[in-house]
C-alpha cells in the first residue's frame, strides 16, 4: 500500500517545513507584536487543522474505500482561505502553509505506521 520511502519521507518533509514555519514566525517578531501574535496563532490554528484533516480525513477516506466530494469540499475551503490570506500577507500564508503542510505530514507519517501495525504480517512489501 505504501513505499518503504514513505514514512521517513513524510517525517522529513513534515520536520522541515515545521522548521521554516519557525522561523518565519520569528521573523514576523520583527514586523511588529500584533503581526507576531497573528503569525502564532495562524500557524497554531494551521498546525491542529493539519493534523485533524491527515488523521481524521484519512481514516474517512479508508473507511469511505477512496475519494469523495466531502473532502473536496474542505480542500478547497482550505486552499480558498489560504488563498485570501495569501492576497493579504504572504510571509502570513507561507507560515501558515509551512504549518498546515508540515504537521499534516507528520500525521500522515502516523498514519502511514498505524496502516502498516493493522496489515497482516507476510501480506507484502513496507
Amino acid at each position: 500500500m505504501w513505499p518503504r520511502w514513505a514514512f521517513p519521507f513524510s517525517i522529513a518533509l513534515g520536520t522541515a517545513l515545521i522548521g521554516v514555519a519557525v522561523g518565519l514566525i520569528v521573523a514576523a517578531a520583527w514586523r511588529g507584536t500584533g503581526m507576531f501574535l497573528l503569525t502564532l496563532a495562524g500557524t497554531l490554528l494551521a498546525g491542529t487543522i493539519g493534523w485533524v484533516y491527515m488523521t481524521v480525513g484519512q481514516r474517512y477516506r479508508l473507511r469511505r474505500g477512496g475519494f469523495d466530494g466531502k473532502m473536496l469540499i474542505a480542500e478547497l475551503l482550505s486552499a480558498g482561505a489560504l488563498f485570501v490570506i495569501f492576497r493579504t500577507d504572504e510571509q502570513l500564508a507561507a507560515t501558515i502553509g509551512c504549518a498546515f503542510i508540515g504537521v499534516g505530514m507528520l500525521a500522515n507519517a502516523r498514519m502511514i505506521r498505524i496502516a502498516r501495525a493493522d496489515r497482516p504480517a507476510g501480506s507484502g512489501p513496507g
